[in-house]
């Protein structure tokens, strides 16, 4: 699969990502979703809060890629707990 073409803005939101999911808590149950706090915090840090708009942009992108990781996480555990299931039998 070839990655594709970020702009810079974009691919800051990426690292931001990666970033925050170093907050992210995992439980037997899986991943937790990365605390609003964190979020917060980042774009703060990055001076997003002087900036209604940007600050809303940046906690909206959080959510949908987190969303997204936490989607796909779990369904990567399902195929792996079926996986396990049929070498079981």
């Amino acid at each position: 699969m070839i990655p594709p073409d970020l702009d810079d803005d974009e691919a800051g939101y990426v690292q931001a990502f990666w970033d925050l999911c170093r907050d992210r808590i995992y439980t037997a149950g899986g991943a937790a979703a990365i605390p609003w706090t964190a979020c917060h915090t980042y774009a703060l840090h990055l001076g997003l809060g002087r900036y209604e708009d940007l600050y809303d942009d940046f906690m909206h992108a959080m959510r949908v890629m987190d969303s997204v990781y936490l989607k796909e996480v779990a369904e990567e555990a399902e195929r792996q707990k079926r996986a396990a299931e049929r070498k079981r039998r």
